[in-house]
């Protein structure tokens, strides 16, 4: 998937969702990137992101096709 098709898809989901929380928290990521300020993380924020990063690294993940099939199947049992 392109960058194109990224935001494309990301301006869909936003545009679908209910979260307020969801989009509060991409406002904000949108406010810090006008700004031109960074995101501070705390020391358990980095350790957690480090350990994803090493995760991802390994091939411990799913995609996200692969996580929507085990919700669906999860949501009909």
């Amino acid at each position: 998937m392109n960058s194109l098709q990224k935001q494309l898809t990301l301006i869909q989901k936003l545009s679908l969702t209910t979260n307020q929380e969801l989009i509060d928290a991409v406002g904000r990521l949108f406010q810090l990137e006008e700004e031109g300020e960074t995101i501070k993380f705390s020391q358990k924020e980095e350790s957690q992101v480090k350990k994803g990063i090493k995760q991802y690294q390994t091939g411990e993940y799913i995609t996200s096709k692969v996580a929507d099939e085990e919700i669906r199947k999860w949501t009909e049992e």
